[in-house]
């Protein structure tokens, strides 16, 4: 297998993985918006529960999204074309990522 068949495969399994990412953060977006206004309603054991569950699947999405990183640098030492692309991309759910983590820790605080 040539260096751009194996770019290729790495573009698309960074594709894939992007998208995963995206999705997960679509999830739970709304699950920290829907757990900041039942924190106060219900008992204290359950928010907990509820914000460690929470705080599990954003350190999961974190994860990803640094793997994900590491390969687009690979893309990128190879000079494969799309790969700033692909980093622009991945940036920006990166910062969602870091805006919920965030969030997550406010109100875990509460």
């Amino acid at each position: 297998m040539n260096r751009l068949e194996r770019l290729q495969r790495l573009a698309e399994k960074v594709h894939r993985e992007c998208k995963h990412c995206e999705d997960s953060l679509e999830d739970i977006g709304p699950r920290i918006r829907e757990e900041q206004t039942r924190v106060e309603k219900i008992h204290p054991l359950e928010a907990k529960r509820n914000c460690d569950a929470i705080d599990r699947a954003l350190q999961n999405i974190e994860e990803m999204a640094r793997s994900v990183f590491r390969d687009i640098q690979m893309l990128q030492e190879g000079k494969f074309a799309t790969s700033d692309q692909l980093y622009r991309r991945l940036a920006s759910s990166y910062v969602y990522i870091l805006i919920c983590i965030l969030t997550s820790f406010h109100f875990k605080r509460l």
